[in-house]
């Protein structure tokens, strides 16, 4: 059999990557392989774990289960390049073992010069392995494992598909359903997620995903307890979580929920002093005309914010907040313009925060957000005595750009300005070479 071993990083190496805190894996293996899953607990962290397992490798470069669990662990920790070599070997030598399949799969997809399209490609691979290939998992697991890697990809069709298999053969395990219906949320199958709920809705569910697009999906789910679902869910799981409250409030915003109000009171309730929990708070206070309520609460946060140090999130939303108090407290007298160009070029990256501050401090306005760089989203809102063309110039040699036409109607009212806003730094933006996180793989019994 050919030799596994590989040139390894130094000690040193290995103590920068113990610096950063990574969350241990919670996928546990069946009840039938409860001692693989002891063993692979049975320290504090990957970083803790990796030493173990480096020494076995060390040991034995030759054993197969010895070089994936270091492989594996090596993902863990973030020397992606150390784990894709191991895999890529063990691939060689062992063409139909799973474990090194997927794990090589999960490598290649935060490999820059690989990426997403590759890692699909051995996906494929991975789902035409003979069934032996997963002789230490039995099917259902290698369905939902394959499924996981499928969702860390975005691609949740193909995720769905093998979450669906899962179910068929475990219909009672709840894990499995969750992951199946939130695939087929996410791949907009809203019939097939219809089907779950009768699976999901009698316990509380502690996947924020989930409930996310539980939530943002209410109306065309149509379960009258979905709601009530989702909030129970929250206050047994997440009730100290101000962020996920804020989310969750956005999710029942866009599906016109109700819900929404108490979601953002809550989470203004945990974390007084974020501003754009007071934001949303407002807007929707104003929208359900209690001006005089979201008036008070922006005065509030109006005043922390003059006290506050500054910082990129609180400089994000600070104008926002002092033209909400114009709005309300002076209604008809205040109007705002919103302009938006395309950057083709900047000096620096590292350019991109000292822009924003620059922008939002300029006379007038209310609101500058050029959230990666290059491209259309760079907005800019300012009052409408204002010349934008001037502001934008005010990135002068930084940054090349081009003015675009005149991006809306003037804004008037406050729960306008806060969408305008909010739709843009809100907006989820993909960087040419993003970040791909996975679930972790299961370490094998050695």
């Amino acid at each position: 059999m050919a030799k596994l071993s590989l040139p390894l990083r130094t000690v040193a190496a290995m103590l920068i990557f113990s610096a950063f805190s990574v969350v241990p894996g919670s996928f546990t293996l069946p009840a039938a392989h409860g001692e693989n899953s002891a063993w692979q607990n049975k320290l504090a962290s990957p970083q803790e774990r990796s030493y173990e397992a480096r020494a076995a490798y060390e040991a034995n470069p030759n054993d197969l289960v010895a070089a994936t669990n270091f492989a594996i662990l090596q993902l863990q920790i973030g020397d992606r390049e150390l784990a894709q070599s191991i895999f890529s070997a063990c691939v060689k030598i062992h063409p139909h073992d799973y474990i090194a399949a997927l794990g090589l799969a999960q490598a290649i997809a935060n490999d820059p010069e690989q990426g997403a399209t590759i890692a699909l490609k051995q996906l494929d691979k991975v789902e035409k392995l003979p069934a032996a290939a997963g002789r230490d998992i039995d099917s259902c697991t290698r369905l939902v494992l394959t499924g996981d890697c499928y969702v860390g990809l975005n691609a949740f069709t193909r995720a769905f598909a093998l979450y669906h298999q899962a179910h068929v053969l475990k219909p009672t395990d709840r894990a499995i359903s969750e992951k199946c219906c939130r695939a087929a949320l996410a791949s907009g199958q809203i019939d097939a997620a219809k089907t779950l709920l009768a699976k999901i809705l009698p316990q509380e569910s502690a996947d924020q995903n989930l409930l996310l697009l539980l939530a943002q999906n209410a109306r065309a789910l149509g379960s009258g307890s979905l709601t009530n679902f989702v909030l129970r869910s929250a206050r047994a799981n997440f009730a100290t979580d101000a962020d996920f409250y804020y989310r969750l409030g956005r999710a029942f915003q866009a599906d016109q929920n109700p819900a929404a109000g108490g979601c953002f009171s809550r989470a203004v309730s945990l974390s007084p002093d974020e501003g754009k929990f007071v934001l949303a708070h407002a807007a929707l206070l104003t929208i359900s005309h209690k001006e005089s309520e979201a008036l008070a609460v922006l005065k509030v946060m109006a005043a922390k914010s003059a006290t506050q140090e500054p910082s990129q999130r609180r400089t994000l939303v600070a104008g926002l907040i002092k033209a909400g108090v114009d709005l309300l407290s002076q209604p008809g007298k205040h109007s705002f313009q919103v302009s938006t160009v395309e950057i083709t070029s900047l000096s620096c990256l590292c350019k991109v925060a000292a822009i924003n501050i620059i922008l939002r401090t300029q006379p007038g306005v209310v609101f500058a957000q050029v959230p990666e760089g290059k491209g259309p989203r760079n907005l800019l809102i300012c009052a409408s005595g204002q010349n934008p063309a001037l502001v934008w110039s005010k990135m002068a040699r930084e940054a090349k750009y081009q003015l675009l036409a005149k991006a809306g109607p003037t804004i008037t009212d406050f729960p306008t300005l806060y969408t305008v806003a909010s739709n843009n730094y809100e907006t989820v933006t993909i960087a040419p070479k993003p970040h791909y996180d996975f679930e972790p793989l299961p370490l094998r019994r050695p």
